[in-house]
């Protein structure tokens, strides 16, 4: 749960059943930890009545998805960045490295080119109910 400013006005929504999705995929011949935090929302508050009605319009929930991903998205790409540091993991997003493969993990890790920027990339695909 979490107030979110919108395009709109200021938010407070309850995500129901996130979860977040890995994978390892290559780009340019290096591997790429890719984050997916999916969810829906089910309860959703404005601070101004008016905004509350124009969420239970179709057209308004979709631009409410939009934002809300958007938004979440950089809030989540923000923390990852903040946390994929050589001094600390705290999330073990490295663990997923050596799961896709040890050798590389191993080697990255001991030449210092593991916790490059851009090695995780992340952002949320958020659902209006």
């Amino acid at each position: 749960e979490w107030i979110e400013e919108t395009d709109l006005g200021q938010l407070r929504l309850r995500l129901d059943s996130p979860t977040i999705q890995r994978q390892i995929c290559t780009e340019n011949g290096q591997p790429v930890l890719q984050l997916v935090l999916r969810g829906t929302v089910r309860d959703l508050s404005a601070a101004d009545p008016s905004l509350q009605q124009q969420a239970a319009g179709w057209q308004s929930r979709e631009e409410l998805s939009r934002q809300i991903s958007q938004s979440v998205t950089g809030q989540l790409q923000q923390l990852v960045d903040q946390c994929w540091q050589p001094e600390g993991d705290p999330f073990q997003l490295g663990w997923w490295f050596g799961a896709w493969d040890t050798r590389w993990y191993y080697d990255a890790l001991d030449s210092g080119s593991l916790y490059q920027p851009g090695r995780i990339e992340a952002w949320a695909e958020i659902r209006m109910m």
